[in-house]
């Protein structure tokens, strides 16, 4: 428990962002009380908060979470890399694992071996992954001793062996299509799309692949791989299907990705938008793009993308591929159906609950400059812009937006509001400035340069408000709020109080 004094604190948050997209999608509706428990302990040089994630999920989380951007969190980011570990650390790691496992005895045993333990710690492929990967029952809990033993050479030896092998000599072409299909979705997926999807892929390759359509193919391969490469896992009461183990993701994003015909196969047969925003177009993090833009796909998506058009989310395929087709298709072939498919979308109400869609909208408002889509934009009028500032929960967030809607799509916004479409935002603005007001009393509490600080956020503060009255939002301050405390007095005893643990 967080202490609000300045005693000494240390709090360690493993995996703070999940080990795959789900738990991430899951992460992000508690980042309000992230970003406070960060606010209050980064003010605080006595309180200290350790969070670990890997590189690549910090960076997809920042990319696709206003809150984290604007908080700058990756400022504070310390990478470690593998080739720092020393032997000590590894040996540590290692028999952590072994402690904390549920292995059996006998197999326990080939772990703590001294000569298994130098050759794990000291191995070129040594990673925590590896030692998860060794010391999880359910992958080896059927070995003898030295059967186990076997399998940990060889998945240090060779760790992408152990699946490459299993994927190419010990599953056909029908359960490999299956996998493909499964991963084009990301990390998780229903049995009923991830079913069609492999269908519509089945009948591509009947049709260009030379395949055959053997009766009952999904139900058939689905048997052979459950257990082995798909797990069954509840997520809020929603059944998903997974890879077994996130190393066998690493080795199908990796393989695939280096097999530029496969990626081909995949987006030209997708049934799903999905299938290629997740690993081929994406709209979020446009850095994971792989080479998958096929001619066939370009059609596809320009001239016959009515397929992608669910009837149950109409509105936001719409705008998936209105914003992919944006993105990544020349201006000239793709301007027309992105602007078609914006007018489509009756109801942008879907935006306050889909976040990832959401976050790729305001990228997109940041990034078009298409003077056809920017027309079109602002046609959308009043409430759909409404609807962007209403999600918005910092002011400075808020704020952004708002000078971005004025100055880029409806320079006569100020006129709109002042003619009664205000009440909403005023509403909003209030509670988010005052928010700030609040946190930034609770934040200079713990400061040295109290009064320095507060008069600066004061200033900020009233900034934003002039800017909010010049175009007819009436927000209504707390200013008094500032007044409350004696800040030349806190700032003197925390810096006392500073001194003596120094001298400490």
């Amino acid at each position: 428990m967080l202490k609000r004094d300045n005693s000494k604190q240390v709090f360690y948050y493993d995996d703070f962002l999940g080990h795959n997209e789900v738990e991430i999608l899951k992460a992000r509706g508690g980042e309000t009380a992230l970003i406070y428990a960060l606010k209050l302990i980064s003010n605080n040089p006595n309180k200290k908060l350790i969070l670990t994630t890997r590189s690549f999920i910090l960076n997809s989380a920042v990319e696709s979470s206003e809150k984290l951007r604007i908080f700058n969190i990756k400022a504070k980011e310390s990478i470690i890399e593998l080739d720092e570990y020393t032997t000590e650390h590894k040996l540590r790691l290692l028999s952590n694992h072994i402690q904390e496992s549920s292995l059996e005895a006998d197999l326990k045993s080939v772990l703590d071996n001294k000569r298994i333990q130098s050759f794990i710690v000291t191995h070129r492929n040594f990673s925590p992954r590896s030692v998860e990967f060794i010391t999880t029952p359910d992958k080896v809990s059927n070995f003898s001793p030295q059967e186990f033993e076997d399998f940990i050479i060889q998945n240090f030896d060779k760790p992408d062996e152990i699946w490459r092998h299993a994927y190419e000599q010990q599953i056909n072409d029908y359960d490999r299509l299956l996998l493909n299909t499964m991963v084009s979705f990301g990390d998780g997926i229903d049995l009923e799309p991830l079913e069609l999807a492999f269908n519509a892929r089945l009948q591509y390759e009947v049709h260009h692949g030379g395949f055959t359509h053997p009766t009952n193919a999904f139900l058939r391969s689905f048997q052979r791989l459950e257990g082995g490469f798909i797990v069954q896992e509840y997520v809020e009461d929603q059944k998903l299907f997974k890879f077994i183990n996130p190393s066998l993701v690493d080795f199908l994003t990796s393989y695939i990705g280096n097999t530029s015909s496969e990626i081909t196969r995949i987006g030209e047969s997708a049934l799903f938008l999905r299938q290629i925003t997740t690993r081929i177009l994406p709209i979020i993090d446009k850095s994971t793009k792989v080479n998958g833009l096929s001619d066939n796909l370009i059609d596809k998506l320009l001239n016959n993308n009515g397929s992608f058009l669910k009837k149950d989310t109409f509105n936001e395929d719409s705008l998936t591929l209105a914003i992919m087709l944006h993105y990544y298709i020349d201006l000239e072939s793709s301007e027309p159906v992105t602007r078609r498919l914006l007018h489509g979308i009756d109801d942008w109400v879907f935006l306050k609950s889909n976040e990832e869609l959401l976050f790729a909208m305001k990228s997109f408002l940041r990034e078009v400059k298409s003077a056809g889509i920017i027309s079109d934009v602002r046609n959308l009028g009043i409430d759909f812009f409404k609807i962007i500032l209403l999600t918005e929960t910092s002011i400075l967030g808020a704020t952004e937006y708002l000078k971005l809607i004025v100055d880029k799509f409806e320079p006569n916004l100020p006129n709109i509001i002042k003619e009664g479409a205000s009440v909403d935002l005023e509403e909003i603005f209030t509670d988010l400035l005052n928010q700030k007001i609040l946190d930034d009393i609770d934040d200079t509490l713990s400061y040295a340069n109290a009064q320095d600080f507060i008069d600066a956020k004061e200033e900020e503060s009233v900034e934003i408000q002039d800017f909010l009255e010049k175009i007819g939002i009436k927000a209504r301050a707390n200013f008094s709020e500032f007044g409350n405390y004696d800040w030349r007095s806190i700032g003197n005893e925390n810096y006392f109080q500073e001194q003596m643990e120094k001298d400490d």
